[in-house]
């Protein structure tokens, strides 16, 4: 039991906010009832009650943000994209929980499209760093690497903010995303979730269970896990994706509470046949559903995302505060277009959204490395090019440290980023659905690498005002296979 504090060492426990740490308020609200203490400060003044924390402080300088309940009761249509729409200033053309979109920009926040916005998890940057944002990017219309049951909220920083709360591509905003953790109580849910598009074309469900395992007997380890499954069939003719979710959250305190590890890890899997934009009169003619027959054009995908962040954070002692992270992140897009070759000067006279390619034959392309001959296998060049299989893997590793010292009238914050990234690209192309990924059925692809290096340094003036500054190099070396 606590006998004895001063005034900064309530702060420091109130920014490290774990179980078994302890928080100075004057609100009941924010504090437990159950391990509960007073204690007086050494100048003097009032006594102060602190206690186990039940409730995150508000974001620092955040403009928006959705709140656990919103994310907890989305419709089962909803994505971490889409779920933004309830923000003031976003809009969000990404749809259904595969995240479908038709364009690269998946949703628009003040003017500023989503590969000019930081994403983050807790903090750790979950864009392409080469494309900006988390997906559509790249023809990366169906990647899902935040599920609706992996987050429990989110907030939103407008512009500029201080440098540890201001994301990688942050142009116009940055957006940070709670992650779920584990509580001190036992429960277990099943839950699911459904409905149909008026009109009875297309729907939506999504059905799993998630287990919270308390506080454990003699470790203090607490643990958290989901699955979630989502299959979604869309008011648009075809289009469809079908989503697997596995999350799982671990929280180990030590040192008698005054130190903590933390453990997250995301693997979500996708497969879906992505929206297609289409001619204006098509739809007039058709409906609003419209959307080109498989055997016409089509475009299936399969994704993956996976994600692991480790954390570290321990009150050194009253004036200072230690945090450090490590992650990676990895995403692969496996994505194979088709168009039919019958229809190569168009459909109704509009072109179809995958162009054949009527110079794949070597002695035409000019480049030696296109060794494919497709009117050898498959009669001629457009027969040869009606499946087109585009590869996009990308990822990020790094590391994220900070130290807080709470002096007797600011607070000084040291941290910094050091990140590797990568992302691999390709296009092959070939007569029949199993494409084969072999050298001289490829357009010339790209094998991309950057390293960021970020410090920063900010004083908060009553948590208030802040001034910093930022130092990033960062080195991309493409390489054409």
């Amino acid at each position: 039991m606590i006998k004895r504090a001063t005034l900064h060492s309530a702060i420091v426990l109130a920014l490290l906010g774990m179980s078994g740490m302890a928080y100075a308020d004057v609100t009941a609200s924010t504090v437990s009832s159950v391990n509960s203490a007073t204690v007086t400060t050494d100048r003097g003044n009032a006594p102060v009650t602190i206690g186990e924390v039940e409730k995150e402080a508000p974001p620092e300088r955040g403009t928006g943000s959705l709140s656990k309940e919103l994310v907890k009761h989305a419709s089962p249509n909803e994505n971490f994209q889409s779920v933004l729409r309830n923000v003031p200033g976003f809009t969000v053309t990404s749809s259904g929980p595969g995240n479908l979109t038709t364009n690269d920009s998946t949703f628009t926040y003040q003017g500023f499209n989503s590969d000019q916005i930081g994403v983050n998890l807790d903090g750790v940057p979950l864009i392409n760093t080469f494309r900006g944002g988390t997906n559509g990017q790249g023809d990366d219309h169906a990647l899902t690497p935040l599920g609706m049951g992996q987050f429990s909220g989110v907030s939103v920083y407008s512009g500029a903010n201080t440098p540890s709360e201001t994301g990688i591509n942050a142009l116009g905003a940055t957006l940070d995303y709670k992650p779920r953790m584990p509580t001190s109580k036992f429960y277990a849910e099943v839950s699911g979730s459904g409905g149909l598009y008026s009109g009875g074309n297309g729907n939506s469900a999504a059905g799993g269970f998630s287990i919270n395992s308390g506080v454990l007997p003699y470790t203090g380890t607490k643990l958290y896990a989901n699955y979630y499954y989502s299959p979604f069939h869309s008011f648009l003719d075809h289009v469809y994706s079908i989503n697997n979710n596995y999350y799982f959250a671990a929280v180990q305190p030590y040192n008698h509470g005054m130190s903590q590890l933390s453990l997250i890890t995301i693997y979500n899997h996708e497969i879906a046949q992505q929206p297609e934009t289409v001619p204006l009169a098509l739809l007039q003619k058709y409906g609003r559903n419209f959307q080109w027959a498989r055997d016409i054009a089509n475009n299936h995908t399969t994704t993956s995302s996976y994600t692991t962040i480790v954390g570290w954070k321990s009150i050194l002692n009253q004036y200072m505060l230690a945090k450090a992270k490590f992650f990676i992140t990895q995403n692969t897009n496996d994505r194979t277009a088709y168009a039919n070759a019958a229809y190569k000067d168009g459909y109704e006279g509009y072109s179809l959204p995958t162009a054949l390619k009527g110079y794949a034959n070597p002695s035409k392309t000019g480049r030696p490395s296109n060794t494919y001959n497709p009117t050898a296998l498959f009669g001629n060049s457009y027969n040869g090019t009606q499946y087109q299989r585009y590869i996009d893997n990308f990822g990020n590793a790094g590391f994220m440290p900070s130290l807080t010292f709470l002096l007797p009238h600011n607070t000084v914050t040291l941290g910094g980023l050091y990140m590797f990234s990568k992302d691999n690209s390709a296009e092959y192309w070939y007569g029949a659905p199993d494409v084969p990924m072999i050298d001289g059925t490829t357009m010339p692809g790209m094998n991309m690498i950057r390293v960021i290096t970020q410090m920063y340094m900010y004083k908060a003036l009553r948590q208030i005002e802040w001034v910093g500054f930022t130092m990033q190099r960062s080195s991309c070396v493409p390489n054409r296979s």
